[in-house]
């Protein structure tokens, strides 16, 4: 009886520990890089608002006193697209004259998409819109001047 001699097949063996590996190694790199897609909006509440001014009346408002406009968006595509050309015009003078007096409230219909908010929010990030809220019937956007005096001692300049 003659035997039979094992047969290993070379470029096989080295896929099953090779592929393993590299799929650890590349699908760790892409799970610790920071995901572009998503953006931080916390969500205003009126009801919550109003208990806190009234557990605190000096409290602060995250709507400040601002001269408005208010764009409203129907959900219709053929008239939101121009009121959209608005709110951006505004949005961008706002932001190139650091305006402090102006702000611009997108309101959404009953008909609107959530692309209609993604669009808005987008325009935020286009225009690099730092102080925007978001309500239940819309985003409000405004320019916040930085705050002069943070309390924090100012480093002295090093002389080299």
């Amino acid at each position: 009886m003659k035997r039979r001699r094992k047969i290993f097949y070379r470029p096989g063996m080295i896929s099953l520990i090779a592929i393993p590996a590299l799929l650890y190694h590349f699908g760790s790199i892409a799970l610790r890089t920071r995901n572009a897609n998503v953006v931080e909006a916390c969500w205003f509440n009126q009801k919550y608002w109003d208990s806190l001014t009234v557990r605190y009346p000096d409290g602060y408002d995250p709507i400040p006193a601002r001269s408005v406009r208010h764009i409203y968006l129907s959900g219709d595509p053929k008239n939101d697209e121009p009121e959209m050309r608005v709110g951006e015009r505004m949005i961008a003078g706002i932001m190139a004259q650091k305006d402090t007096t102006h702000a611009v409230f997108f309101h959404f219909g009953a008909q609107c998409k959530y692309s209609a908010l993604i669009q808005v929010i987008d325009l935020a990030l286009a225009w690099q819109v730092l102080e925007y809220v978001v309500s239940d019937n819309g985003v409000f956007m405004f320019y916040e001047a930085p705050r002069q005096d943070s309390g924090l001692p100012v480093p002295e300049p090093i002389h080299i």
